[in-house]
Formats: structure tokens, C-alpha cells, sequence
């Protein structure tokens, strides 16, 4: 989907953000060399639910992140390109979630994405709307 063409009032930058993620239980080749990059069928329900969480800010996601090396605490998280396209603000958790909630009077069409009710954590739930861009060792 061209989400430039489905939005054409908003920037490319409201659209993609550049969003950190850290996965301790998946091995970064396990990532890279998948088809689907970060896949949500293998995420564990938060509290929006079963998705792909990333964050703003890498020291949220460093509790995430795996730790490579213990000898030298060394870690490791990714740096995504995420397509957030229309994301939907939920003040409350609701960890039932499996995909954005609905449009306003839509039966049909959803939100693109999830943020928690800071605006700091971007939710997606489907594997095409992410694209791992740099894996961070430090």
C-alpha cells in the first residue's frame, strides 16, 4: 500500500518514523534473514496487545535489547523504519489487541498503528510495516 497516495495531506514524516527495538529471545540473523524481519506472530502480548512494539527512545528498548556478550555487557537492538501511517493515541491498555482498532463508524477500515497514551511507543501489527534498517551494538 502507498500510504504517500492514501494520505496525501501528511508528510513523509508523519507517515515512516525511525523507531528503536530490542528483542532479547530472537537472534538478529534470525531477523535479517527472515522474509518478515520482525514477525508479530512470534511477539508476546503487551499491553496493547499482540504486536511489534518499538520506542522513541533506545533506553526504553534496551531493557529489550539482547545482551550479546555478558563478559562485556554488550548489546544489541535494531533501529527500524517504521510506516506508521494513521496511529491512534489509546490513553488505557487494552491487551486484547491483535490489530489497530477501528476507524470512527467504520466496520471495515482500521487505524495503521498503535501509540501508547505518552505518544512515545509505536505499536504495529502487521510484518509489512516495518523494515529493520541497523542493528546497534554497544
Amino acid at each position: 500500500m502507498n500510504f504517500t497516495l492514501k494520505y496525501p495531506n501528511k508528510q513523509f514524516t508523519q507517515l515512516v518514523k525511525l523507531l528503536f527495538h530490542g528483542s532479547k529471545n530472537v537472534t538478529s540473523e534470525q531477523i535479517y534473514q527472515s522474509d518478515e524481519g520482525l514477525d508479530s506472530r512470534f511477539s508476546a502480548s503487551g499491553y496493547y496487545g499482540q504486536g511489534i512494539y518499538f520506542a522513541d527512545n533506545a533506553k526504553y528498548s534496551h531493557d529489550y535489547a539482547k545482551q550479546i556478550d555478558p563478559a562485556n555487557k554488550t548489546f544489541e537492538m535494531f533501529l527500524v523504519f517504521v510506516i506508521v501511517g494513521n496511529a491512534v493515541k489509546l490513553p488505557q491498555h487494552d491487551q486484547s489487541l491483535r490489530l489497530p482498532p477501528l476507524l470512527p463508524g467504520e466496520q471495515i477500515n482500521r487505524y495503521d498503528a498503535v501509540m501508547n497514551g505518552n505518544g512515545d511507543h509505536t505499536i504495529i501489527y502487521s510484518n509489512t510495516r516495518q523494515y529493520p534498517a541497523f542493528l546497534i551494538t554497544y
